[in-house]
């Protein structure tokens, strides 16, 4: 018997999990299980339509950036979902330097191609990742997110940074995420590097050079 309250859990990427709260007959003890709603999509353009503003009105702050503390922030709900989808998510960050930038673009940066690798996996395959790598040498940050996804067609890797585009229409999206990414990257003079085979994967590298001190 279906007795209490639904609680949404917001945060996720792709889809919302309602956590419903169930008493058995009989034992009468509690069970909690996962319920996909159809919110996805509202959630990822609200989400993404933030982000927009955010990169259009606010102020860059630069400050020193923790690679390792970003990665693990923004990643956690990532890896959450990826052992219920069975994605096999793994990073590793090299930083012996001091970085400067903007934080919340790099959460944006993060967060959006992580979005993008878990998203678009493979259906009914069994064997499923994502890769990050981060480096910072010579006052140069380098990202790389690595998925064994279903790819992109080379017909549509110079469009996939403009607004609203989809390049596969598998799976929900807003078609914002990309050109936060290339947004956020423009205001910190940064590059973006693609490449994908369709049934193969996607890697994205990503350069963002380190601000100096007398930056604002």
């Amino acid at each position: 018997m279906l007795i209490g309250y639904t609680e949404l859990l917001g945060g996720f990427f792709f889809f919302h999990v309602l956590f419903v709260h169930l008493v058995c007959p009989g034992n009468g003890h509690i069970q909690f299980f996962f319920v996909p709603t159809a919110v996805r999509k509202l959630d990822e353009f609200i989400k993404s339509t933030h982000e927009y503003y955010n990169l259009k009105r606010g102020k860059l702050v630069f400050e020193d950036i923790n690679f390792e503390n970003i990665l693990q922030d923004t990643a956690a709900l990532f890896r959450i979902a990826g052992k219920m989808d069975s994605i096999r998510f793994t990073s590793n960050v090299i930083q012996n330097d001091t970085f400067r930038s903007d934080e919340v673009s790099i959460k944006i940066i993060l967060n959006n191609l992580f979005s993008n690798a878990f998203k678009f996996q493979k259906r009914g395959s069994t064997d499923k990742w994502v890769d990050v790598n981060i480096e910072v040498k010579d006052d140069v940050a380098k990202i790389i997110v690595k998925d064994n996804g279903i790819g992109i067609h080379e017909n549509h890797i110079n469009n996939i940074f403009t607004m609203f585009y989809r390049a596969t229409s598998e799976e929900s999206g807003s078609g914002f995420g990309l050109y936060n990414v290339k947004d956020a990257l423009t205001k910190l003079n940064g590059t973006i590097e693609v490449a994908s085979v369709v049934n193969e994967g996607t890697t994205f590298t990503v350069t963002i050079p380190c601000k100096s001190n007398g930056s604002n």
